[in-house]
């Protein structure tokens, strides 16, 4: 079953590598349900040189490959060129802010930090703690055969920091929407989640 992505909505987007056990790192703008634009580097065909990728992409919905696709905002149709034109401005060398050598997921957490910071996107994380929850999600994708679209509040609440989901709880006003104790908040309520055979699972 394909993935239910909301237009205007931009997506962290985690894809499979197969064989290895890390994931392909990108940006997802959804256009409209079926079809937007990826936001990547790659490093292909010279593993030791990056180049800035944008393609439409109409397979993002239904492919396999995709496992994960974490909401980080809206954006208005007029920001959609603004976007495309800042995300191209992105640095592809070692990366001062992170202190680590570029890759593909470097380049997301350059990519968020600048959204972020120039008003695009209004994240209620750190880029850090987006990167260890979007990780963790994909890792269990993949073990479990399930794809998955997630907003990333509700990433949040499946959290294990207890201290994290009661000052989200408390910000937000949650208790009315989930009186259950934090124990019961069950990730069904929270992410779309559908299995590789097509089923979505309970």
């Amino acid at each position: 079953m394909a993935l239910q992505l909301e237009p205007n909505g931009l997506y962290l987007l985690l894809a499979d590598r197969e064989s290895s056990s890390t994931f392909h790192w990108g940006l997802y703008l959804a256009k409209s349900p079926t079809d937007g634009t990826i936001f990547n580097i790659i490093n292909f065909p010279n593993p030791n040189v990056h180049s800035y990728e944008v393609k439409s992409d109409q397979k993002v919905i239904t492919s396999r490959r995709y496992l994960l696709a974490l909401k980080v905002g809206d954006l208005h149709p007029a920001l959609h060129g603004p976007l495309e034109t800042r995300l191209s401005q992105i640095p592809i060398q070692y990366s001062m802010r992170f202190h680590e050598a570029m890759t593909c997921r470097v380049w997301v957490k350059e990519a968020l930090f600048a959204l972020d910071d120039e008003g695009y996107i209004k994240l209620v994380e750190s880029i850090n703690g987006i990167e260890a929850e979007a990780r963790f999600a994909a890792m269990l994708n993949k073990a479990n055969r399930k794809r998955t679209v997630v907003q990333f509040f509700q990433a949040m609440l499946i959290s294990s920091f207890p201290d994290l989901l009661l000052r989200l709880l408390d910000c937000c006003d949650l208790q009315s929407t989930y009186p259950a104790s934090i124990d019961g908040i069950k990730p069904t309520a929270i992410s779309d989640t559908f299995s590789l055979d097509g089923f979505k699972s309970a």
